[in-house]
């Protein structure tokens, strides 16, 4: 393998692999931070993009310090058989593979399940370490559309896992998961950067009560995501006379579906959808809100996780409501009160949010208990920080 050599010591050639397009429709920021954190470290990162049914993109881009490649493939509908799919991935592999045998990386790194055979297949051909950035359950996830695919996907993780030289994950839940492992695991949380949040929430709030309070969601339309709850929340606050305005940012599945729910419930006016904006762009837009709507549906899957966007929030000072139900939403409510609890109950959630405008003195708190979290825990510095040091591990068993 080649190495880099900067004041005197070899840095990595990393490979990273990724099952979906890192900028188009949105930026995958987790993968962002992480390449842009091992780069500027001195490393020589590249990440190979699966770019399925993307059009007039170029196939390379770079970026912060990194350089990003994409593999452009048209593959059959999400509904098609999965027989359809396996000849698209299995052309996909090869390219890759051939890719890396030309470039030799010291590491492949694999984010998500669904790449981790190709970076197998890499780490046989090249002889690199393997690293597995699990950013979900991924057989978990799986089962929640057929129990059947979730036990086979278990299975074919397990056996995957064998090569795997490091395990990077989300939250300590799923670390707990890879812990028979006799391999070094990490947890790097998906928290954000400092200069995202260049423009935090300040708004003032008189102590007469809230005129109006503003709640944002952001990231991918789906009704596993709470929307439904959302919209239900508008309605009887509405009723209320409450002036309470939810605006989602974003697209996804559902985003039809939910549109229709709005309009034939009269919602137009306390609900709107905003569509798509960069990851930057949202930032300069969340800085005029004062919730972070992050009250997801606690399916199993969901129930190990934290929603990115309350993480994102911290940062900006702004606090949240979340499920009371996530133990690890619970945990940061409960070391820095910094957000409200509900249940996955409409009825339960707008009369935790009715609440606060009477109490404008709780708001205030939440904002200040918000930023601190970030400052203190909750920010990315800590986490590239861990994740610098675990590389640094491999390399010098590279070394």
């Amino acid at each position: 393998m080649s190495k880099i050599y900067l004041n005197g010591v070899s840095y990595l050639r990393i490979h990273m692999i990724l099952g979906h397009d890192l900028l188009i429709p949105y930026e995958d920021s987790r993968v962002m931070k992480e390449a842009a954190s091992l780069s500027d470290t001195g490393h020589d990162v590249t990440v190979l993009c699966w770019s399925k049914r993307i059009e007039n993109a170029s196939d390379r881009v770079d970026l912060d310090g990194f350089s990003v490649r994409r593999i452009f493939q048209d593959i059959p509908g999400r509904k098609s058989w999965i027989g359809s799919k396996l000849p698209v991935y299995l052309r996909l592999r090869r390219t890759m593979v051939d890719i890396s045998a030309r470039e030799r990386p010291d590491i492949a790194y694999c984010h998500d399940l669904e790449t981790l055979p190709i970076g197998k297949a890499i780490s046989r051909k090249t002889g690199s370490k393997l690293v597995y950035d699990s950013h979900e359950n991924w057989p978990l996830m799986e089962s929640m559309n057929s129990r059947v695919w979730g036990t086979i996907t278990g299975i074919i993780e397990r056996r995957l896992l064998r090569h795997v030289d490091l395990v990077i994950t989300v939250n300590d839940i799923l670390r707990e998961k890879f812990s028979y492992l006799d391999i070094p695991s990490v947890v790097v949380m998906n928290c954000a950067r400092e200069d995202w949040a260049s423009r935090r929430c300040d708004r003032d709030y008189p102590s007469g009560g809230v005129d109006m309070l503003r709640v944002a969601y952001w990231g991918g339309v789906a009704w596993r995501k709470g929307l439904k709850c959302l919209v239900e929340i508008a309605e009887i606050l509405d009723k209320e006379n409450r002036p309470i305005s939810f605006e989602v940012f974003g697209t996804g599945p559902d985003l039809d579906t939910i549109r229709e729910l709005i309009s034939s419930k009269g919602l137009s006016q306390s609900v709107t959808l905003r569509g798509s904006l960069s990851h930057d762009a949202l930032s300069q837009e969340l800085s005029d809100f004062d919730l972070c709507y992050a009250l997801h549906l606690p399916t199993e899957a969901y129930l190990q996780s934290i929603p990115v966007k309350l993480l994102e929030g911290l940062a900006l000072g702004m606090p949240f409501i979340g499920n009371t139900e996530f133990p690890l939403v619970a945990q940061i409510v409960r070391e820095f009160d910094c957000g409200l609890l509900s249940k996955y109950s409409a009825s339960e959630a707008a009369d935790t949010l009715s609440k606060l405008f009477d109490a404008p003195e709780i708001l205030a708190k939440l904002r200040r208990n918000a930023r601190e979290a970030f400052e203190k825990k909750y920010n990315w510095q800590s986490q590239a920080e861990k994740l610098v040091e675990a590389i640094e591990i491999l390399r010098k068993k590279i070394s």
